[in-house]
C-alpha cells in the first residue's frame, strides 16, 4: 500500500465527508484552519491531501 499526494480538488465527496465526520467526532484540527472553509483557497497556493493506494 502506497500514498499518493494530490490536489485537494480531486478529493472525492465521500472522502470529504469522511474528513468532515472524522473531525466532528475527535477534533484534530482548529476550525479556523479548515480545509472546507472558503477563504482557505484564497491563498495562492493550492491544498494537497495524501491518499493511501
Amino acid at each position: 500500500m502506497g500514498l499518493v499526494i494530490f490536489p485537494w480538488q480531486e478529493l472525492t465527496e465521500e472522502e470529504k465527508q469522511q474528513l468532515q465526520q472524522g473531525q466532528e467526532e475527535k477534533p484534530w484540527y482548529q476550525q479556523g484552519l479548515s480545509p472546507f472553509l472558503d477563504h482557505f483557497f484564497a491563498f495562492s497556493f493550492l491544498p494537497k491531501y495524501i491518499r493511501r493506494n
